[in-house]
């Protein structure tokens, strides 16, 4: 019978040694672009809420013709930084909703603007909200004639 010899305990150790490297470079270089896409979604995202938190809306006033459904918001941009507003709902006392406004409309600082929109569905106006693409910046109107 003839004995057959295994790896050596040097080559097993180096070959060992090897695998361990070539494992922890594949892990380095994952671990790598992960935290690099991470911060860039973080920063993005930094950038959004400082963005916003520079943004404001005033709604200054309403007007309903029932008569032909037509709603006439003045809204005013009194942040520092441009808004875009991207909608304006309107509702009546039974909850009754309309979107009167489901464009996209750049508000710059400053400045004001009277927005037209089309409610034919409500034969009144209770509440109003101008919303942008910060959900934090909107405004609301209460209607308190009624």
């Amino acid at each position: 019978m003839e004995k057959r010899k295994g790896l050596s305990p040097l080559i097993a150790t180096v070959l060992l040694i090897a695998f361990t490297i070539a494992i922890g470079v594949m892990i380095s270089r994952f671990a790598g672009n992960y935290t690099k896409t991470s911060l860039k979604t973080s920063q993005k995202a930094g950038n959004s809420v400082v963005d916003c938190s520079l943004q404001d809306i005033e709604i200054d006033h309403v007007s309903f013709n029932p008569g032909t459904g037509t709603l006439k918001v003045l809204v005013y941009n009194t942040g520092t930084e441009n808004v875009t507003v991207t909608g304006i709902l309107a509702m009546d006392r039974s909850y009754n909703i309309c979107h009167a406004y489901n464009k996209t409309l750049i508000l710059p600082t400053g400045g004001g603007i009277a927005i037209t929109g089309k409610c034919t569905n409500l034969k009144a106006i209770y509440k109003v909200k101008v919303s942008t693409t910060c959900p934090s910046v909107y405004d609301e109107w209460t209607n308190t004639t009624q």
